[in-house]
């Protein structure tokens, strides 16, 4: 693929994340994952239509950022009147999201967005100027380019990560990997039947029918489960938390300056 031209802000992305709404325990098992590291002033990049901004809790200052303008109206009015919240519609690769504040954040959220984006370092370097030292960021991509197909072309993807490349990445961008580890494996078959074997040209979600996905939804917990007894080392994604160093000391907060759009 064409790593110099910017994803295009499609109909179907906006739709996908309709499809997602239908699973709330898979959003549940992401957060089951990564609570242990998330702060109270977040900023939650790539939040689509804040599937996983409303679970979460105990916050102080929560920045929801998205560069699909629709998904940042539906953001806006979702969370309408919630103290502490703000929408804030910019592309990270922008040096202007630096104006949220260096240092502002000690939690950056980033489930599924690397993958869209042409320039995946420099991303991670905004995430670093973003945080205090000691603050944490918080992944999720998709794993082993070997499953890399037609389904991650119709979803924007520009790569799948093996887990040595993260690992470069993150270093690259100073950053600390604290813990790195599959998820969910058993989807890595109708992945790989759909997008390798008979190239569906769609993003997964919408693959499936709403009742295939309430379904999915119901047996998840039993995948939670299994998760925690059994760790399986291979996964249709990577989950992995980076911190910053403290080395250095921890800077000041900067005031947040953000506005619905």
């Amino acid at each position: 693929m064409n790593h110099t031209q910017p994803v295009p802000i499609l109909p179907s992305h906006h739709e996908a994340q309709h499809q997602m709404a239908l699973l709330p325990n898979y959003y549940a098992w992401i957060l089951e994952r990564l609570n242990a590291w998330i702060g109270s002033r977040i900023l939650d990049v790539g939040s689509g239509v804040g599937n996983l901004a409303e679970r979460l809790d105990g916050w102080e200052q929560l920045v929801l950022l998205d560069v699909n303008p629709a998904q940042c109206e539906e953001m806006a009015e979702r969370f309408r009147g919630v103290a502490g919240v703000s929408v804030c519609c910019q592309d990270i690769l922008n040096p202007g999201i630096l104006t949220l504040g260096r240092g502002a954040f000690d939690t950056v959220i980033c489930l599924d967005v690397l993958e869209h984006l042409a320039d995946d370092e420099k991303a991670l370097r905004h995430f670093h100027a973003l945080l205090v030292p000691g603050g944490h960021l918080l992944l999720k991509v998709p794993a082993h380019p070997w499953l890399y197909g037609a389904m991650d072309v119709a979803s924007g993807h520009f790569r799948r990560y093996a887990r040595s490349a993260l690992d470069l990445l993150a270093d690259r961008t100073g950053f600390e990997v604290v813990a790195m580890s599959a998820m969910n494996p058993l989807a890595i078959l109708p992945w790989l039947f759909k997008g390798r074997i008979r190239k569906r040209d769609a993003n997964f979600s919408r693959t499936f029918s709403a009742s295939s996905l309430k379904r999915i939804n119901r047996l998840i917990p039993l995948l939670r489960f299994l998760d925690r007894v059994w760790p399986f080392p291979l996964g249709l994604s990577w989950v992995a938390v980076l911190q910053k160093p403290r080395s250095g000391g921890r800077s000041a907060c900067s005031v947040l300056q953000t506005s619905r759009p």
